[in-house]
């Protein structure tokens, strides 16, 4: 049996997704193997680190820039640098929240207690955060054993949110839906919470979503579209189509969230991003400039849905055309990276991506293997994930910080040792 993580003070089995046959457009069913759990996780995040990876080089570009530098046909394959591809802070925050589903399943199994992942992958982007600059003051950051946070890429500066950097440095305790962190909608709170989706079925991946996103972006728009992103996710870990998911996620939003002033907006974007896909695909004409430009969540999700919606199983075709727009570039095709992964499994879409040259795909790989295995109770599960000890095999690589983007934006920040902090961020 395909084995999965057990979350056993929930009413609910989520070990036990059973696998389908996907049959996506413009594949025919037959066409595909099973998809196993496993194979859509490590799908998901892998394919989503390549999407960031592809886009990082040209965030910061305009698509007159890009035409510019690249042509026409803008950007067509990843570049390189010190031969990998640097992926930024959007995997960065999606591996944290993924080591801290893994963490808190184990603590819960091994010791009968657990906060909640959302709650854990605070204090993790928290240390996150402090790591990134040195400024890290234990005492106030509490406890977040998560290996991922030993790895150096992880902590490398690579643009982060400025929103995500005020918050989590300034503020010991998370924003919530109720006591909410600021106005801000950007997109940092929906591009990290893929992980969500692939462990819980939708009436806790939605919730968890949301917890998550809201703890750093206070505006309805910010959480609201971080919760229909991982519901889309859990969906398609049922084996539905995209579009399926899409309509099943928005029907069940609805019976929750209906009474949220931005809900309404969300809805209708959603609805309309498939039409517009529809519409697009008969004409032969795209464009994915309709929906914004990404910087804030409910435009970074619709342009990575409609990106999916277009071209289907041609994942290259669907990241190229998620970076090359002269917007929020990485966060889009992350997103749409994590949707393809889990939609068509890491082992078909490895026939069109290479990932040899992936930064760090060694992480990648072991935290997606651990977050479909089942916990066993062995020493090395709770070295690695009650301890916080890389697990066998995972070494601390030298890196290099990613490539490099004219210095746009900057914020001023006093980290948590009293030190005035500059650094170059984006705005999400």
């Amino acid at each position: 049996m395909d084995g999965g993580i057990r979350f056993g003070d929930f009413p609910f089995d989520s070990h036990l997704f059973p696998d389908f046959i996907y049959d996506a457009y413009p594949i025919d069913e037959g066409d595909l193997e099973p998809i196993t759990r496993g194979d859509r996780i490590l799908g998901c995040l892998s394919c989503g680190a390549y999407g960031d990876a592809f886009g990082y080089t040209v965030e910061f570009m305009s698509e007159s820039e890009i035409v510019e530098e690249f042509g026409e046909k803008g950007l067509r394959k990843p570049i390189l640098s010190d031969g990998k591809m640097r992926f930024s802070d959007d995997t960065q925050m999606t591996l944290v929240a993924a080591n801290a589903i893994i963490f808190r399943q184990v603590r819960w199994e091994t010791k009968g207690i657990a906060a909640m992942p959302n709650e854990i992958a605070y204090r993790g982007y928290r240390v996150w955060a402090a790591n990134m600059f040195g400024s890290a003051d234990p005492g106030s950051l509490g406890t977040a054993p998560l290996w991922v946070l030993k790895v150096p890429e992880i902590n490398a500066n690579r643009a982060p949110g400025s929103t995500c950097m005020s918050r989590l440095l300034h503020h010991p305790e998370p924003g919530t839906v109720d006591d909410r962190a600021n106005d801000s909608k950007g997109c940092g709170g929906v591009m990290r919470v893929a992980p969500y989706g692939l462990a819980y079925p939708i009436e806790h991946a939605v919730r968890f979503a949301i917890d998550d996103a809201a703890s750093t972006h206070g505006h309805e728009l910010g959480w609201l579209t971080a919760g229909a992103f991982a519901g889309i996710v859990a969906n398609i870990m049922e084996g539905k189509q995209l579009e399926e998911s899409i309509k099943e996620t928005v029907s069940f939003m609805d019976l929750l969230y209906g009474g949220y002033p931005h809900w309404d907006e969300l809805r209708e974007l959603l609805l309309d991003t498939i039409q517009a896909a529809r519409q697009s695909v008969q004409e032969d004409r795209f464009d994915i400039g309709r929906f914004g430009e990404g910087w804030v969540a409910e435009e970074a999700l619709s342009m990575a849905l409609y990106a999916c919606l277009c071209f289907g199983s041609d994942v290259h075709k669907v990241l190229r055309f998620s970076i090359n727009h002269g917007g929020d570039s990485d966060s889009v095709a992350s997103i749409a990276g994590n949707i393809c992964g889990a939609l068509f499994g890491h082992e078909f879409i490895s026939w069109t991506l290479d990932f040899s040259d992936l930064e760090r795909y060694d992480v990648i790989r072991r935290i997606s293997e651990d977050l479909a295995g089942s916990y066993d109770k062995s020493e090395g599960w709770k070295s690695s994930y009650i301890d916080g000890e890389l697990p066998p095999g995972i070494l601390r690589h030298r890196m290099a910080n990613g490539p490099k983007h004219p210095p746009r934006y900057f914020w001023l920040l006093r980290g948590l040792n009293c030190k005035t902090i500059t650094f170059e961020c984006s705005l999400k």
